[in-house]
């Protein structure tokens, strides 16, 4: 029943933010279930220490998640450098069989450089956030068709901020939007921690 689902998560997230405006917070995913009140008490008993030090951990901190999104076929288009103009120039001039393997090796060029410049925009994100946070993770790629977006997500990561440096962090997320304008940065916060907390099973 994906109504009552859709109504409990909800009100889940709702509890979790409550407390998170209160104290430091170890998110547990929904519907995580204990039979009887003792076998909850049972393994808060079993976890205090582990709970305790994630909680230290966790104190005064909170979790800011960056996606950064890019139009990859725009930014291909756009990637005409001198090796790639080499090789248009090449195509003007050869036969229809060697014109093939031309635009084969020009596009595979292309990818290449495109894989270059979003990896090295990417790091750079990383390398400068990760300075003002206390800890940072690289989460999986979410293809563009499971969120609805046009352009493909070419980094999704998480920070953990001291919240006396939260201003500064998103004064970097600024600097990087105007360093960076082929990239559409999300910054978005803050959330419960799950990214940073090793909950086992």
């Amino acid at each position: 029943d994906m109504r009552w689902v859709e109504s409990n998560v909800l009100a889940h997230a709702q509890v979790v933010a409550k407390t998170m405006e209160h104290a430091a917070v170890i998110p547990f995913k929904f519907a995580t279930l204990f039979r009887t009140e003792r076998s909850l008490k049972a393994m808060l008993d079993a976890r205090l220490d582990e709970f305790k030090g994630l909680l230290a951990r966790l104190e005064g901190k909170e979790e800011w998640c960056l996606k950064v999104y890019c139009d990859m076929e725009g930014l291909g288009a756009a990637c005409r450098d001198m090796r790639v103009r080499k090789i248009d120039g090449e195509i003007t001039s050869a036969s229809a069989g060697k014109t093939y393997l031309l635009r084969k090796k020009r596009q595979k060029l292309i990818e290449n450089i495109v894989t270059e410049k979003i990896s090295g925009w990417a790091g750079e994100c990383l390398e400068t956030l990760s300075r003002r946070s206390a800890e940072t993770c690289i989460n999986r790629l979410i293809p563009k068709e499971a969120i609805g977006r046009k352009e493909d997500m070419v980094l999704n990561s998480a920070f953990l901020i001291d919240k006396g440096r939260l201003r500064g962090f998103m004064d970097d997320v600024d600097l990087l939007k105007e360093k960076l304008p082929g990239l559409d940065l999300d910054c978005t916060g803050p959330w419960p921690p799950y990214n940073f907390c090793s909950i086992k099973q």
